[in-house]
């Protein structure tokens, strides 16, 4: 608490690459075809140490990008498709991320988000990522002759502090004939094989004729504190962790309006336990529609300058029956600027019957046991 963002810039940032059996037989790039790019950036004094400076509160921000914790890398890939799972695991810094073969721009297909596959993969140009989204996105380099360069460019969101040193992030060097052809493909349609995750299910029409639960959180800075409806993290703490701004019921489905009226910063909102769909964008108060690479299962939403975003969750775990616990108990949802949310823009809601159950604290919990 209060130092999230200082272990995670010192290198406490990982990533897990999941898979299933369905997945798997889709066909898309799999093995030494998939590939993990964890990015960030980092300020170095001249001794290699790391320079952590947060900016009033407001943010860390380094002049150099590291890849899976190489500065600026090049790696050397077969003319054939990849699978790249980008995990943006900077403390403060958003990406838009191009990328080129000389002056042009190449194609990448979004196939899955932070909470697995896509519905349907989308063909983008660039994308918007911000702190601790996950995208998983295929690039074809099967058309390019040997020694031909690609750029993962910048194209440096607003609200970042920018150098030179973060405008490209690494290059790939096409070398040779693809040495396996298997998993090579990225169907337009996999509904079918791969039924969609609930949420990606949902309609903001059906959902407000049943009658679900919307609240709305605003994400302000106010009297030098960064605040969720007005409150902090200090309000949780002074309660002695009860306070809580949402009680859904397990299994209740909801809306989440979440809203950003500043023009001088975004945040990443992470809501904790569940996965959601992005309904709505609104920006400056006009409707804006999703972006093709959101379309798919989330956990954390870009809410960028002036914007509102509608998300809609079901607060249950796991299917019944696989023997998984109820997911009764107290969550955070947080802004993932790291300084944010030591400053302390985050809330607990309460799922299910929480208080009730002594079990579900970890203040009053008994110890974990060996199974």
């Amino acid at each position: 608490m209060h130092h999230t963002s200082q272990n995670a810039y010192n290198g406490l940032a990982g990533m897990y690459v999941l898979h299933d059996r369905r997945e798997q037989a889709l066909g898309i790039p799999q093995g030494r075809y998939d590939v993990p790019l964890i990015l960030r950036d980092a300020m170095f004094a001249t001794d290699g140490s790391l320079i952590y400076n947060d900016n009033g509160e407001s943010g860390v921000y380094g002049d150099v990008l590291l890849v899976n914790g190489v500065p600026w890398p090049e790696m050397v890939v077969e003319r054939r498709k990849y699978r790249f799972r980008f995990l943006n695991a900077s403390v403060s810094r958003s990406f838009e991320w191009r990328l080129v073969a000389g002056s042009s721009s190449v194609p990448m297909t979004v196939i899955g988000t932070d909470a697995g596959l896509m519905p349907r993969p989308q063909v983008v140009s660039s994308f918007r990522h911000g702190m601790a989204e996950r995208y998983e996105v295929v690039v074809d380099f099967a058309k390019y002759p040997d020694n031909t360069l690609l750029t993962l460019t910048n194209l440096l969101p607003k609200n970042n502090i920018d150098y030179d040193g973060v405008k490209q992030a690494m290059r790939f060097r096409v070398r040779g004939d693809a040495t396996s052809t298997e998993n090579n493909a990225v169907p337009a349609y996999w509904e079918d094989a791969v039924p969609p995750a609930e949420c990606m299910t949902f309609t903001e029409a059906a959902l407000r004729e049943q009658g679900v639960h919307e609240r709305e959180f605003k994400f302000i800075r106010k009297n030098s504190r960064w605040t969720i409806n007005g409150e902090t993290w200090e309000d949780v703490i002074d309660s002695e962790y009860t306070h809580c701004m949402a009680d859904p019921a397990e299994g209740d489905v909801e809306i989440w309006q979440l809203s950003n009226t500043s023009g001088g910063w975004f945040h990443p909102v992470h809501i904790h336990l569940v996965d959601f769909q992005i309904l709505s964008r609104t920006r400056d108060g006009l409707p804006a529609p999703v972006y093709a690479h959101e379309k798919g299962p989330k956990d954390v939403v870009y809410v960028g300058e002036n914007e509102t975003v509608r998300v809609a969750m079901r607060f249950a775990g796991p299917a019944a029956g696989e023997g998984w616990p109820t997911p009764h108990g107290r969550y955070m949802m947080h802004c993932h600027n790291l300084v944010h949310e030591d400053h302390d823009m985050m809330m607990q809601f309460k799922v299910g019957d929480h208080d009730d159950d002594p079990r579900c604290d970890p203040i009053t919990a008994d110890r974990a046991t060996a199974v």
